[in-house]
């Protein structure tokens, strides 16, 4: 199992931080990332670590819902909890369980689905019974 150690969370704070170095509390994180992680590593190990209070806000696109964002330091534990648990439970899982995983994600789950969904219309599918071409009208043989 791996670790909750300084390096380790280092790592994982650098990659839970991409896109987003410009937030407030990720910036407030990574100026002083070294006492941040040997402090959480501490906390992880004598499983002492309590998430902190989160922050809710609302969005209007692509439809309107509330969007609860975590702090930071918790951001950075939900890494080291995923990159610890998830290679223990990987080959457990069906191929269809996209989220989290190294090569999955929302564009495979997304071209998987659009898969699926040509494949049920193909096997549901009627051809149509009657085909203009040229300004006339034809039968086409219905699949039996």
């Amino acid at each position: 199992m791996l670790e909750p150690t300084p390096k380790v969370l280092l790592s994982l704070a650098r990659v839970a931080a991409r896109g987003k170095r410009s937030a407030r509390d990720v910036a407030r994180f990574m100026l002083d990332v070294d006492r941040h992680t040997r402090a959480l590593s501490r906390d992880l190990i004598d499983r002492s670590y309590m998430p902190q209070r989160g922050r809710c806000f609302r969005i209007t696109d692509p439809k309107p819902r509330p969007i609860y964002a975590l702090p930071f330091r918790d951001r950075v534990a939900q890494h080291y909890l995923i990159a610890a648990t998830l290679p223990g439970i990987e080959r457990r899982l069906v191929p269809q369980t996209y989220a989290c995983r190294t090569g999955k994600g929302t564009h495979r789950a997304l071209r998987r689905a659009i898969a699926l969904k040509l494949f049920e219309l193909s096997l549901f599918h009627e051809p149509p019974r009657t085909m203009s071409s040229n300004g006339r009208t034809t039968e086409v043989a219905a699949r039996g």
